[in-house]
């Protein structure tokens, strides 16, 4: 196999060490490199899940490298725990079911679902952090607005009740989550010292509880991944490639698609600079035309994507047949529970087909509503909208889909194949379409200027990872949404990417408390595009320097200002830049946390 120098550098290397490797640039290759270059060493790969695990298993096992040992974290762990009786749930617990199990009893259903969810949600959070006990895990620093003001309310009862219910996981009274069992591992602190050296795979969406495990080991370490596809936060992950100590080396060619959709990738990367200082990847595109001819629209939510494959195979009839990855199942359910099917009967008012016990629980479609509203679950909010938009033909539609959705095997067959971002991390198609849910530069620059709103940089920061995952999975051919090009790319070069004009009934990006910590007081006005007062032209003037470095000078009189009290919002009007910089770069100085 021939390798390149970035490659090579890295097959070369010795000691500690991280990978950023761009998308596409043959990590897998120089990983199997990297072990035929230590074939008397013991060495375990840890895969990011279960599909990526067989695979490693196969190409390892390709090239004759019956040194490495590929394992996920949750596999390990099980492992470990032969010999326990180990009842283990595969689904997902709801708030109904953390009712049921406590017995807790508050006003009513909405309160007593919001007060479930965050029992759920603490539990899932302490499973993937590297706390000791419930009491450490500082859980109101991940909330905003009115759920960070309920939960501070019950947070003395939402401990009790989120360790009664760890622990009836512990004495089998209930299914164990498979985060359960890992966190028992990590707090047992594993000892891995049969393998020379340890390769943790997509470090980017690192578990906390398996970094933990890792970083303790005396292996040789290596973490391999893209600090720019880090898109699980909302999953407890972190990023360990960000913050490690270790070598750094860097893979930014990529053999995957051409420089023209390189750089449409790295100018989307470029956008992050507007919230705070980042290194952009140089992102060398040098793929060539394949044979691939499949066809996938790639979208942000399930509800964009339902909502277009109707458009695409009922309404106008356009394709034939469709494949969705990840299953089509799975974009007509809630995260958290709730088909759209029983918020259809809930809409409808036939409560008696109503088979899902959270949904049932709500007297009206009003009631959910406003559960909705209160806990921003954005998933149930698709399913709800879906729902309003087509009502009781839904049925009859999805029956429609199911008779043309092709199984896995027959999946290159599809006339078009369809798979949210997150579905499709790993995955490349030989054409891509992009939906316009995504979070482009030109929404970010309308939604800086409003004054009702403070903006979640790591959670903004992590969206525009979405957008740069989703660009990356063509191979010959991207279409994207003008509203999701960034101004400075030039959109006149390449027969690879085709840009279209967005039209009237294109998906928004729903920015509704996704990002933003809402303030008490009148209805947010929304700037836009087209306004006077904040054009994308007049931001990017007004927020010019937050592209810039900060100078010797800036940074001292920043400091200065922040010792002496000032407020971010003062800081930002000061220096010219975004309250989000500001953050930033006080973070880096080591000035906030």
């Amino acid at each position: 196999m021939e390798y390149s120098q970035q490659q090579l550098s890295v097959i070369e290397s010795q000691g500690n060490l991280v990978v950023n490797a761009i998308a596409g640039s043959g990590k897998t290759s120089t990983l199997i490199g990297y072990a035929a270059r230590r074939k008397s060493g013991r060495i375990l790969y840890l895969a990011f899940n279960k599909s990526v695990k067989q695979e490693a298993v196969e190409k390892f096992r390709e090239h004759g490298l019956r040194n490495v040992t590929v394992e996920t974290a949750h596999s390990l762990a099980l492992q470990h725990m032969r010999g326990h009786s180990l009842n283990i749930y595969n689904g997902t617990y709801q708030a109904f079911d953390a009712k049921r199990f406590l017995g807790f009893k508050l006003k009513d259903a909405i309160e007593d679902m919001r007060f479930g969810r965050h029992v759920l949600q603490l539990v899932s959070k302490f499973c993937n952090s590297t706390a000791n006990a419930v009491s450490e895990v500082d859980y109101l620093s991940g909330l905003q607005g009115e759920d960070r003001a309920f939960a501070a309310k019950h947070q003395d009862r939402l401990i009790l009740n989120a360790r009664q219910f760890l622990g009836m996981m512990d004495k089998g009274e209930i299914e164990m989550i498979h985060d359960f069992y890992l966190k028992k591992y990590q707090l047992s602190q594993p000892d891995l010292s049969a393998y020379d050296c340890i390769l943790f795979d997509e470090g980017q969406d690192a578990s906390p509880v398996m970094l933990d495990v890792f970083l303790r080991q005396s292996a040789t370490k290596v973490i391999v991944g893209d600090e720019h596809q880090q898109i699980y936060g909302w999953r407890h992950a972190v990023n360990a490639l960000k913050n490690s100590g270790f070598n750094r080396k860097y893979l930014e060619t990529s053999f995957r698609f051409d420089r023209h959709i390189g750089e449409l990738a790295k100018s989307i990367l470029a956008t992050k600079n507007i919230l705070e200082e980042i290194r952009v990847p140089q992102i060398i595109g040098k793929g060539t035309p394949s044979e691939d001819k499949t066809r996938a629209t790639l979208g942000r939510s399930n509800s964009a994507i339902l909502v277009d494959a109707i458009e695409k195979l009922i309404d106008t009839e356009a394709i034939k047949s469709v494949y969705f990855e990840g299953h089509f199942n799975s974009y007509t359910y809630a995260d958290e529970g709730g088909s759209v099917y029983d918020v259809l009967n809930l809409y409808m008012g036939n409560r008696k087909l109503i088979r899902n016990p959270m949904i049932k629980a709500f007297q009206d479609f009003v009631e959910l509503e406003e559960y909705v509203e209160k806990t921003n679950d954005a998933s149930l909010k698709g399913i709800m909208n879906v729902v309003k938009k087509y009502g009781k033909e839904l049925p009859g539609i999805i029956k429609t889909i199911k008779d043309r959705h092709l199984e896995h095997e027959d999946k290159d067959k599809a006339e078009m194949i369809y798979s949210t971002v997150h579905k499709a991390k790993g995955m490349e198609y030989g054409e891509v379409s992009l939906l316009g849910d995504f979070l482009g530069e030109k929404k970010l620059l309308e939604l800086l200027p409003r004054q009702d709103v403070d903006l979640d940089t790591d959670k903004v920061l992590e969206d525009i990872n979405v957008l740069y995952v989703a660009v990356t999975r063509a191979k010959n051919k991207l279409i994207i949404p003008d509203i999701l090009v960034p101004e400075a790319f030039d959109a006149g070069r390449g027969k690879s990417i085709e840009i279209i004009k967005t039209q009237e009934e294109e998906p928004e990006y729903d920015d509704e408390e996704l990002f933003f910590d809402f303030r008490a007081g009148p209805e947010p006005k929304i700037a836009h595009a087209e306004s006077k007062a904040y054009s994308v032209k007049a931001v990017r003037e007004k927020h010019k320097h937050a592209y810039k470095g900060w100078s010797v000078d800036e940074d001292k009189a920043l400091q200065k200002m922040h010792r002496a009290g000032k407020k971010v919002k003062e800081l930002a009007e000061y220096f010219g830049r975004t309250k989000g910089a500001i953050r930033s770069r006080l973070k880096k100085l080591e000035l906030i946390d």
